[in-house]
């Protein structure tokens, strides 16, 4: 046993100095230190420490291992001073909470003296801010000479009216990122005996870079109240189009300063936006996948040490309000239309020249300015705009200011508090003079207008009440108002019930309607009918009623047709009953890779008369890049991609994946139209849909369209059959040393017997053979196989004949 005996009064104090023997350890050492900042090694330095102190002999060294320190000099002074070597810091089994940590005026190390290592740290102010790594501008375009013209018509045919139709035209010649555009079109209305030919646009265009250039003739940006004009003159401008990190940079900056290598969560409303790691120091956050608005987030960061925090900020984005330090901007100069030509041919132009040139700044996250001149000699116009923003409003009003008292105003104030929404605007003209004549002015003819919207959403119940007002010199007073309302009875898909109603006040009627409306919507079909009815209090009794009361009856209906081919076809139909009057539309559509048409026949009647009048649409483009000509398309855009499948079997269906998702069907044997959105890069790709086994490569195509650009693909397709069989030698023995050559799959073995199952390439004439320490053979398929989905089964041996 033993025994601990203590004095009662003994205590124990701590000294800072060494124990007698150890003095040499007070003084100051001399030695190389591991430095890591933010768990990344950056190099080995020399230091003198004492137990009180860390100093580095070389300052600079240590700042040209960290390239983001932004004030150097300043950083450099705090390095040459002696620095705390804060060891109380350091974690361990019994330091295991906020350790490893420092946050240092300027700078400032944990010393590790045990491992000779230095944890250092910096201010964050005195680091630079890292934005996103993303590509500021579009790729260089993947096409060379292309044209690609579109043709769109309507026609329309009333029992009591002439024929009327308009043909338009879309021509756009392209190389690389530049582009000719002409715009025109052919009408007919009922005025006419012949049709006649306009060409309103024709205008050479490249965008590159984030920044436009034209020439030409065409429409001058507009800027509410100020309009276009139609010149024939030069433009250039801030191009979005070509700008790929603007869905960044038309947000506010979310800056976090990460002390090491983190996983950071960007939520909104609690749904993660995107998720992506991020080095240590000053980050500015990915945001191009935020939608438009003002609103709160949530960075949930992820530290590679385990720690979690979350972190909420404010954030705007908004089209309005341009990138922090790049103003948007434009000019535009030329001369101005002869109003008083007539419509038709190619326009003809005054000698008075006018010039347009705006700009739109940001001044904070939220708000922008903009300004603008536009100009003709002796009649200029200023022009101011601003555009604000927070998190239940957007605000947008503009000024325009001219000689002689002339002047614009237009506001516009949209909310939005959740379940409540709201819209209303303002635009007031004056001082204009009539358009008819060649005075220039941006303004239209005087006049003042007021609208107001308002929608509140009830739990299944919307209401909603709408108001507007205008007044003009050329025409009369006109005004109307009044409520809706929405109420949802039974919903359960696909089958929906509601009742629907609104009222209207205005300066000839005072009306009403209200109906039970049952509508039935799945993937292809779509039906509705509404019973109801309507109550005019101002009308005078007719014969149809004689206190203002009308019954309403009226439905639609829809439905979609298609087949693998790619081929859509749709019928669809509509009635409507109110009063005396009826109504009956019968229609079709058929859309496939060659493009669309629709045909419809409108037929009313009511006590006194009755009329038919039969319509129709159509859309289809024509696209060349000099080496071939193709037709098709199934949606108007500027630029398009032709798939070309080539190969066998004839006929096997394809899939053509435009960005990942199916955009058209094909075949082998067929070409395909595919129009696609410009100034873009888009991902091309084709996969076999049907059950035969087929090679083709499974090749990715990356390509950047701009307007006019077309670009033509070829993919290449065999069809692969598995032959079963049995090769002899010229003597009747199997075959079993030996493996075939010409096989899909390379050198297949021969199994034992003779007998192999291999897959070909297409149907091959031979079947070659190299047998081990025999040269080689080949033996000759018959010239009649029976093929079964791609599978032959040989009834007769095949003999191995030895080449030459």
């Amino acid at each position: 046993a033993y025994t601990h005996a203590f004095a009662q009064n003994t205590q124990f104090r701590t000294s800072k100095k060494p124990p007698p023997g150890f003095e040499d350890l007070a003084e100051p050492q001399e030695t190389v230190v591991d430095l890591y900042l933010a768990g990344q090694f950056l190099d080995g330095f020399d230091i003198i420490y004492t137990p009180d102190s860390i100093q580095f002999l070389n300052p600079q060294a240590v700042i040209d291992a960290v390239p983001e320190i932004r004030d150097k000099a300043v950083v450099a002074d705090a390095l040459s001073k002696e620095l705390p070597p804060n060891a109380h810091l350091l974690c361990g089994p019994l330091n295991k909470g906020d350790c490893g940590r420092l946050e240092p005026e300027i700078v400032g190390v944990i010393f590790d003296l045990d491992n000779f290592r230095a944890d250092f740290f910096i201010n964050p102010f005195f680091l630079e801010v890292r934005s996103p790594d993303l590509l500021k501008f579009l790729p260089d375009s993947d096409a060379d000479y292309s044209i690609l013209q579109n043709i769109s018509g309507a026609f329309s045919q009333t029992d009591s009216e002439a024929r009327v139709f308009n043909f338009n035209g879309i021509t756009n010649l392209s190389h690389k990122e530049k582009n000719l555009r002409i715009s025109n079109s052919i009408s007919k209305d009922e005025t006419d005996n012949s049709g006649k030919l306009i060409i309103s646009e024709i205008v050479g265009q490249q965008d590159k870079n984030g920044v436009m250039l034209k020439a030409g003739m065409f429409r001058t940006r507009s800027a509410s109240p100020i309009g276009s004009e139609d010149v024939l003159g030069l433009g250039a401008g801030y191009s979005r189009d070509t700008r790929l990190d603007l869905q960044q940079g038309f947000g506010s900056q979310l800056q976090v300063f990460l002390p090491v290598a983190s996983e950071v969560q960007l939520l909104k409303d609690g749904r993660i936006v995107s998720t992506k790691f991020y080095p240590a120091g000053n980050q500015i956050i990915d945001t191009s996948g935020l939608p438009d608005g003002a609103y709160n987030v949530t960075l949930k960061i992820r530290e590679n040490t385990g720690r979690t925090r979350e972190v909420e900020r404010f954030y705007s984005k908004s089209m309005e309000i341009p990138p922090a330090g790049e103003p948007v901007w434009s000019v535009e100069a030329g001369l101005l239309r002869d109003q008083g030509q007539q419509d038709v041919g190619v326009p003809a132009f005054t000698t008075q020249p006018m010039l347009r040139a705006a700009s739109r700044w940001r001044l904070r996250d939220t708000l922008a300015l903009g300004a603008g001149i536009t100009a003709s000699p002796g009649d200029p116009f200023v022009d101011f705009e601003s555009f604000y923003q927070t998190r239940l409003l957007k605000y947008r009003q503009s000024f325009v200011f001219g000689t002689e008292g002339v002047f614009g105003l237009s506001g516009n104030m949209t909310l939005q508090a959740q379940p409540f929404s709201g819209n209303v605007g303002f635009t007031m003209v004056d001082g204009t003079p009539q358009r008819s004549t060649n005075a220039f002015t941006p303004l239209p003819a005087p006049f003042k207008q007021a609208n107001l919207n308002l929608s509140y959403d009830l739990r299944g119940i919307d209401l909603g009440f709408r108001a507007n007002w205008r007044e003009s010199d050329s025409d009369d007073e006109s005004w109307s108002f009044g409520p809706d309302i929405r109420v949802s009875l039974l919903t359960r898909p696909p089958y929906r019930i509601e009742f629907v109603g609104n009222s209207t006040m205005s300066q000839d009627e005072t009306l009403t309607r209200f109906g039970i409306e049952f509508s039935f919507l799945d993937a292809r079909t779509n039906a509705s009918v509404n019973l109801g009815g309507s109550y005019d209090q101002s009308r005078r009794p007719t014969t149809s009623s004689e206190d203002g009361f009308d019954p309403i009856v009226e439905g639609n209906a829809s439905h979609q047709f298609g087949d693998p081919q790619g081929h859509e076809f749709g019928v669809n139909t509509s009635f409507r009953g109110e009063g005396d009057e009826r109504q009956l539309q019968l229609g079709g559509d058929y859309e496939s890779q060659y493009g669309k048409i629709d045909v419809n026949s409108l037929f009313n009647r009511n006590d006194n008369s009755s009329s038919r009048t039969l319509s129709s649409n159509f859309d289809m483009n024509v696209v060349s890049n000099g080496r071939f000509i193709a037709i098709g398309g199934r949606e108007r855009r500027e630029a398009a991609i032709v798939v070309d499948i080539r190969g066998e079997p004839e006929g096997a269906p394809f899939d053509i994946l435009v960005n990942q998702t199916v955009n058209s069907r094909s075949a082998v044997g067929k070409t395909v139209v595919i129009p696609v959105n410009t100034f873009q890069t888009h991902t091309v790709s084709i996969a076999a849909s049907g059950r035969e086994l087929l090679s083709y490569p499974e090749e990715i195509h990356e390509l950047t369209l701009y307007p006019g650009n077309v670009v033509h693909l070829t993919w290449d397709v065999a069809q692969v059959i598995v032959i079963f069989g049995k090769l002899l030698d010229p003597g009747g023995a199997p075959i079993m040393n030996g493996y075939i050559t010409n096989s899909a799959d390379g050198n297949v073995p021969i199994e034992r017997g003779g007998f192999f199952q291999t897959e070909f390439t297409g149907l091959p004439e031979t079947i070659d053979v190299t047998i081990r320490g025999d040269g080689n053979c080949r033996a000759a398929l018959p010239k009649k196989v029976e093929k079964i989905s791609g599978f032959i089964v040989l009834e007769d041996d095949l003999t191995c004949m030895p080449e030459g």
